[in-house]
């Protein structure tokens, strides 16, 4: 699995667990890839609805549309308050990374909220400003968002995550406690790391803080 794609799957589960009305949308895959992804939706309770086949208020109620290959072009109106998240592709090994991810309990077809995200919820990202990071440590290891302050904008140059931490979330927790700081302190940025650009991409609440 790429980094990209790990972190695809690290902001989705953080986002599925988190929601409340999610449901997915499937469009034309090969018969596979779609058996995978309705696998994966009975699992999780997920509502599933193939394209151009989702009732009006399936989406407008959902605050959650997981689309799997189904192409910008072809996506129905989503509000904008909804997260949107796309997997394209070769989608099993995601599907199922993402099903580990979660903490899904095969024995009982629960869906429950991971222990890994409850210790995440009492974790403070903090500001190392000696030397130019945002942080997370999380079980002895620390994350980080390295920066640089630019015309009074605060440049975020990079992401990494300890691969200790691999698959937990904490990149998804990282980003989203930095530009809650930022938002607190009423500062701008320049998203130049790929991950928060991303990461503000499926979040749009936090568009607002780019200059």
């Amino acid at each position: 699995m790429t980094t990209e794609d790990a972190y695809q799957v690290e902001s989705a589960a953080a986002s599925i667990i988190e929601s409340e009305r999610p449901c997915v949308l499937l469009g034309a895959m090969p018969e596979g890839a779609a058996a995978a992804v309705s696998a994966f939706c009975r699992k999780l309770s997920l509502p599933l609805f193939p394209l151009g086949a989702a009732p009006d208020h399936a989406l407008k109620d959902a605050d959650l549309v997981l689309l799997v290959g189904v192409p910008p072009e072809a996506c129905p109106p989503i509000g904008a308050s909804v997260t949107r998240i796309d997997i394209a592709g070769e989608c099993g090994a995601l599907l199922e990374s993402l099903l580990e991810t979660i903490g899904y309990a095969e024995e009982d077809g629960s869906r429950e909220r991971a222990p890994w995200l409850r210790s995440l919820a009492r974790t403070e990202v903090r500001d190392n400003a000696e030397r130019h990071r945002f942080e997370l440590v999380v079980d002895g290891e620390t994350a980080f968002v390295t920066y640089a302050e630019e015309a009074g904008l605060l440049v975020l140059l990079h992401t990494e995550v300890p691969a200790a931490l691999g698959g937990r979330g904490v990149g998804s927790a990282l980003a989203r406690g930095v530009l809650d700081e930022i938002r607190r302190r009423g500062a701008r940025i320049v998203p130049r790391c790929a991950f928060i650009a991303g990461f503000i991409q499926r979040n749009p609440d936090f568009a607002d803080l780019v200059a």
